[in-house]
């Protein structure tokens, strides 16, 4: 769920050519899109909301696994979407979540500023990236026995590769997100031009890490 570009869907199914694996999304990646000499051919990509009824029969999947779409799901949904993956999933099968959201760390007044812009966004549409932590007992409620661990993941440069790479992730989310806090919450551009650089310092200066959460449980 939620498979984006396709990339990892695929990669499952060239490491387990036994599978038969779907990716689905509300539309097609135009990264990754219909079928390529490099597409296995035991991968399909399907078009589904996970917020409505999705295009499988009640016990479809042996494992099922959807990540980063806390910003895309208001909070009080959750519990619908946790039943329709609990009802595509078999017996004794597995569904995983991923998800991000929440600091490990202290925030520096910048940080704590890109917070409040996000909340502002977000808070109309019912959704909460800061309380994805809450997840596990959602879950737990609505029938999934799940298990949680929680992986801190360093961004800046200070961390090395791996900073780098998930800085590169989140400052591609603040870039698509600019024309919002523009249009929507009425910050100039050089105000978000300003705040973007004293986020990226405050990542170094902080030793800054995000909370990933991985919810895993059986059906």
């Amino acid at each position: 769920m939620g498979t984006g570009t396709g990339r990892w869907a695929i990669e499952m199914a060239q490491t387990f050519p036994q599978a038969q694996v779907h990716g689905v999304d509300l539309e097609e990646s135009r990264t990754i899109s219909g079928k390529t000499p490099s597409t296995p051919l035991n991968y399909v990509f399907l078009k589904g909301n996970v917020l409505q009824r999705l295009p499988f029969n009640d016990e479809t999947f042996d494992f099922v696994h959807q990540r980063l779409l806390v910003a895309g799901i208001p909070f009080a949904r959750w519990p619908d979407v946790i039943r329709e993956l609990l009802r595509v999933t078999k017996r004794g099968g597995w569904i995983e979540l991923v998800e991000g959201g929440t600091s490990s760390s202290k925030e520096g007044p910048a940080i704590a500023r890109l917070t409040s812009w996000n909340k502002a966004l977000m808070s109309p549409a019912g959704i909460d990236i800061y309380n994805i932590h809450k997840l596990a007992p959602v879950a737990q409620q609505n029938g999934l026995n799940c298990e949680q661990r929680i992986y801190n993941v360093p961004i800046g440069t200070w961390s090395g590769r791996i900073g780098i790479l998930a800085q590169q992730d989140l400052l591609a989310v603040f870039d698509s997100l600019t024309p919002r806090y523009q249009q929507l919450l009425g910050i100039s551009a050089n105000e978000v031009n300003t705040l973007r650089q004293q986020v990226i310092q405050e990542w170094d200066d902080l030793h800054y890490q995000l909370s990933v959460f991985v919810f895993c449980g059986q059906k």
